[in-house]
This record gives C-alpha cells, sequence and structure tokens, in this order.
C-alpha cells in the first residue's frame, strides 16, 4: 500500500501542468477532504432534518448533539494520539508490524470505559430521554474508535481509505435516517439513528482495512503506555492544541451571544458559522506543506540523517545541513507567504462574498470572519513550524509552543468576554500571534548548532526505563 510520500514524489516527478494539477488535487483530496468531510457530515444531518420537516429546535439540539461528540471525543482520543502515533511509528521502523493492532485495542480498552462514563455523566444531566441517551453514548463511543483508528490510516498513509470510509459513513447516515423518517416521521431519535448507523459503517470499514494490514500478536495491549510516559511531551502536544482550537468556540457557548438549545448543550450559530468559514482560509497550508516536506525536504532531511548513521565525514554533514536548512527556511518562508495572501483575499473577497450569498451572513459575522482569518493565519503557520520541531524530534520545544498557545487561548478568550461581542475573538487572535512566534523561537533555537543538539541528546548509557507506566505495560 504506497503511503502519500511516495504518491506525491511520483506524481510530481511527472512534467506538464496537468500532471502538476493531479498532484495538487491529489493532495488536496488526501489531506483536507476528511476534515471536510467530518464538516459536510454534520451540515447533511442538518439538511436532512430540514428537507425532512424536523422542527428548527430539533434541528439545532441534532447539530449540538453531533458537536459535542466531535470535539469531545476528539479531546478524549487527543491526549494520547501522538504517543500511540510515535509508538506505531518506532513498531514499523523495527519491522515489528504485529504489534501495531495489539496497541489499538489496548488504547479502546482504556478510552472506552473513560469516555463511556464521562459521556454517561454529561447525559444525565441534559433530561433527554432514554432513546437519545443512549444513542448519543452510542455516538460518542463509535467516535472514540473512529479516531483511534484514523490515527493508525493515518500512521500507515491510506488516506484514500480515510476518504471511502467518510463517504460510507455519509451514504448510510443518509439512508438511514430516511428510512425512520418513512416509519417513525420526522423526529430527532430517527435522524440520530442515522448519525450513529454511518459512523458505525465508518468503523466497521477501517477495522476491517487495519486487520487486513496488519497482523496480529495477541499479545502485548498495553506495551504502547510505557510510550506515554516516555513520550509525555506529545501528550501536550495533541492536547494543548485542541484546548487552543476549541477554548474560544466554547467561552462563545457559555458567553451573552450563546443560546441554551437544551439544558447542558449550547450554541453561538453566528460565531460558528464565521469560524467554520474562516478556518477554511487556511486549507493551502496544509496542502502546502505536505508538497513542501515531502516532495522538497524530505529528501535532503532524510541523507542528512543517513550521513549520522552511515559514514558520512564531518564536510558531507556540514555541507548537507546546509543545504538542508536552507530548503528548510525556503519552504516556510514561501508557505508563509500563500497563507498570508490567502487570508489577505479571504478578509477582501470573502467577506463581502459570504454577505452576498444566501447564507444568512450578517455584517456581525463578517466581522468575526475577518478577526478569525487573521487568528488562523498565525496559528496555521504556526502549527506548521511546531511540525518541523517533531520533524527533528524536537518534541520538548513542539510541548512548549502548543501548552503556550493553549494556555494563552484558553485565558486570553476569557479575558476577551469583557470587550464588546464583536472582538471575543481577539483572545484567540493574540494567542496564534505567540503561538506563531514561540514556535519560530524553539525552531531556531534547535537547528542552530544541529550537530551539537542530534548528539547530546542520545544518552551515553542506555537505561532501563520503570516507572508505574512502565509496570502498567506490561501487565497484559
Amino acid at each position: 500500500m504506497a503511503g502519500i510520500g511516495f504518491e506525491l514524489r511520483r506524481l510530481f516527478d511527472k512534467r506538464g501542468i496537468v500532471s502538476k494539477m493531479r498532484a495538487y488535487a491529489y493532495t488536496s483530496l488526501v489531506v483536507t477532504g476528511p476534515m471536510l468531510l467530518g464538516v459536510a457530515f454534520i451540515g447533511s444531518v442538518q439538511l436532512m432534518g430540514t428537507a425532512f420537516g424536523l422542527p428548527v429546535n430539533d434541528r439545532n439540539l441534532l447539530v449540538c448533539m453531533t458537536t459535542y461528540a466531535l470535539l469531545g471525543s476528539l479531546i478524549l482520543t487527543g491526549t494520547i494520539s501522538m504517543p500511540v502515533t510515535r509508538y506505531i511509528a518506532d513498531m514499523l521502523y523495527q519491522e515489528r508490524n504485529d504489534l501495531v493492532l495489539p496497541s489499538f485495542e489496548g488504547s479502546l480498552m482504556i478510552l472506552l470505559p473513560i469516555g463511556f462514563l464521562a459521556c454517561l455523566a454529561f447525559q444525565l444531566q441534559t433530561g433527554q430521554g432514554f432513546t437519545l441517551v443512549v444513542l448519543n453514548l452510542m455516538l460518542f463511543c463509535e467516535l472514540i474508535v473512529v479516531w483511534m483508528a484514523t490515527s493508525y490510516l493515518t500512521a500507515i498513509k491510506d488516506y484514500r481509505s480515510i476518504l471511502i470510509a467518510y463517504f460510507l459513513a455519509i451514504g448510510t447516515s443518509f439512508l438511514v435516517s430516511w428510512v425512520a423518517y418513512r416509519i417513525l416521521g420526522p423526529t430527532l431519535e430517527g435522524f440520530m439513528l442515522g448519525v450513529a448507523f454511518g459512523y458505525g459503517v465508518m468503523i466497521i470499514y477501517s477495522v476491517l482495512l487495519l486487520y487486513r494490514y496488519f497482523p496480529n500478536a495477541r499479545r502485548h495491549y498495553l506495551l504502547w503506555v510505557s510510550w506515554l510516559g516516555q513520550y509525555r511531551d506529545l501528550i501536550i502536544v495533541g492536547l494543548s492544541s485542541y484546548v487552543g482550537l476549541f477554548s474560544f468556540i466554547v467561552i462563545s457557548w457559555l458567553g451573552p451571544q450563546g443560546i441554551q438549545v437544551a439544558p447542558m448543550y449550547y450554541a453561538s450559530p453566528e460565531r460558528d458559522t464565521a469560524s467554520f468559514f474562516a478556518y477554511l482560509s487556511v486549507l493551502i497550508t496544509q496542502v502546502t506543506f505536505v508538497v513542501s516536506t515531502e516532495v522538497n525536504f524530505y529528501p535532503s532531511y532524510r541523507h542528512y540523517y543517513d550521513l549520522f548513521n552511515a559514514d558520512g565525514s564531518i564536510t558531507e554533514i556540514d555541507g548537507q545541513q546546509e543545504e538542508m536548512l536552507l530548503i528548510l527556511e525556503r519552504e516556510l518562508g514561501d508557505l508563509s507567504l500563500k497563507q498570508i495572501i490567502a487570508s489577505g483575499l479571504s478578509i477582501s473577497v470573502g467577506s463581502t462574498l459570504l454577505q452576498s450569498l444566501p447564507l444568512g451572513f450578517t455584517p456581525t459575522m463578517g466581522s468575526y470572519f475577518v478577526i478569525l482569518c487573521v487568528g488562523y493565519c498565525a496559528y496555521a503557520i504556526g502549527n506548521v513550524v511546531t511540525l518541523m520541531c517533531l520533524y527533528y524530534s524536537n518534541i520538548h520545544g513542539a510541548a512548549i509552543a502548543n501548552a503556550t498557545f493553549g494556555i494563552t487561548s484558553l485565558v486570553l478568550s476569557l479575558a476577551a468576554t469583557a470587550l464588546p461581542e464583536e472582538y471575543y475573538s481577539l483572545g484567540f487572535v493574540i494567542a496564534s500571534l505567540v503561538y506563531l512566534f514561540v514556535s519560530w523561537l524553539r525552531l531556531f533555537l534547535y537547528t542552530r548548532n544541529l550537530p551539537y543538539t542530534i548528539l547530546s541528546n542520545q544518552p551515553l548509557v542506555a537505561q532501563e526505563r520503570t516507572g508505574l507506566l512502565e509496570k502498567i505495560s506490561r501487565l497484559y
């Protein structure tokens, strides 16, 4: 199964405009497809409710239930997804492929009970009927499996299968919702059943693919737990990123502009819509980053580290380092420029265009959109720089940058509630600018004396890992 890097290099090696367009189209599809299809999934649920005559309050509650489940499950799985991904990479590098699936099963053994109990405690406060409580629990647990399976599919770089899984989920959701509508009429329970069935199909497809790709040792289910201790900074990287991105949205739900859709369910429709369209302005960075790293940067990066591992001379290493860092500087500069141009066009053209379309986009939403475009621009560039820190195994530097972003976004978003409501998003914007500065600083400090940094991080004597997590990893 060819990975995206191999596929991209093959496509970009071909000459001609058509080949380049195909390469960028492929990159856009595999990189942004899952995110866009996830949003499309929520949108399709709302469209189905409108088409089938579901009352407005029930449609809003349906979107809230789905959104809460998505965000909650992302944050829960985000606490371990990056260390687990590192574990997968290490196992694949060591050619111990049979230990990959046990880690998938073991992570679910821990996450599913925690997620079930947390979701149950929340649902018991909502006052919903038994059927809706069960369906929400089912959806939340399904999403935990979906995000973990997606991490494994991403690790083996099978992005096409992720897209197929999303398409199957949306199709199944439409079909089941339509059948429920024909039998029960326009009920909230019928549409929630469609959502649950859709993600259920996605789970079946994804898990079958994983079990077909990987052998299963049927042992060492908790071996990955020791990676949580060894790479605890990766926990901070994953969790802080979600806190930074979502905190200002959640705070706006609970603020004066938010509305209570149902007990425990809140939303801020104007800000949520503006946030979604503003986030679309950073898709160019995601696509450009994959192209620049896989096609331009990675070959030089790989050659540099091969010289360390082989018999490279000091002269060869110094020469390759200079070339690699020049490529890194050039690619990050080009990427930043493209994102600034894209954000500028979104602000100058996008806000006017959105207000002219029949989307109910008000001038207030336009103000939110402009401010958030600036914030997402800074976040996107900072996130790419942080990913480059991870490329160089500067995990601690990436953790500092992301922790700064998460804490600053949370604190400043709370402080911004004292401002006029059109400026509520300024906290996120400032946090994103701070994130950009800190991530650049950590990358610069790490790479300014790279050979010393690489060699000094290696222990002189192999150390046996001890501690609670290490003991847990040996239990089962």
